[in-house]
């Protein structure tokens, strides 16, 4: 049996009211990640959050996403740049042997959705907390992965096992014009002089 005319125009209307539903849920979830310089945000876990890091036997990950977006639109596109500043560490540490539940090893940043590492950093098996700044980021979408290994407790446990980290955007200024025009006249150099090598006549031994 054919649908009636108006059950077809209902049918399209509702489609469009679902698909602008969608667009605005998703619109929504992309807002309340967006990162702006001068904000941050946290995170953290415990004992048992992160997923294994399989690289470091023993190890374990907890990512990130975010979405570098610049609210001041007097700033150009080409001169939006990004750093992200962070740390990473142990809630509590013991006050006798200066102990905590957790070393960092690693920060990693990824475009997201690629699984392209842009950058890392890597650090001493005993780092805790850890510092980190990811710089000159344009506008998109990344994920930071903080990697990090359990210590066992000389004693079997650990009062507090929490681990915690944070991270905020600070704008990163464009280079200046007088920088990338001494860049540009360095490599017209280096250039001319490689021609001038591959032009000289060559003398045997």
């Amino acid at each position: 049996m054919n649908a009636s005319p108006e059950f077809r125009k209902f049918s399209k209307l509702s489609q469009l009211v679902l698909v602008a539903a969608c667009i605005g849920a998703h619109a929504f979830a992309q807002a309340q990640t967006n990162l702006s310089p001068g904000s941050g945000v946290a995170g953290g876990g415990n004992l048992h959050g992160g997923q294994p890091y399989a690289p470091e036997p023993g190890s374990f990950y907890r990512d990130h996403s975010f979405f570098i977006s610049w609210q001041d639109q007097s700033v150009a596109p080409s001169q939006r740049f990004t750093d992200i500043v962070g740390q990473a560490g142990s809630v509590w540490r013991s006050p006798s042997t200066g102990e905590s539940p957790y070393t960092f090893t690693g920060v990693e940043l990824f475009a997201a959705g690629s699984g392209n590492l842009l950058d890392s950093y890597s650090f001493n098996p005993s780092a805790d907390p850890v510092h980190f700044t990811f710089s000159r980021l344009l506008e998109g979408e990344y994920t930071l992965r903080i990697i990090g290994t359990p210590v066992p407790s000389p004693d079997g446990w650990w009062p507090v096992n929490e681990w915690q980290y944070s991270f905020s955007a600070v704008a990163s200024p464009a280079p200046e014009a007088s920088t990338l025009a001494m860049g540009a006249m360095g490599l017209i150099a280096v250039v001319a002089w490689a021609r001038r090598q591959r032009r000289a006549p060559r003398t045997g031994a």
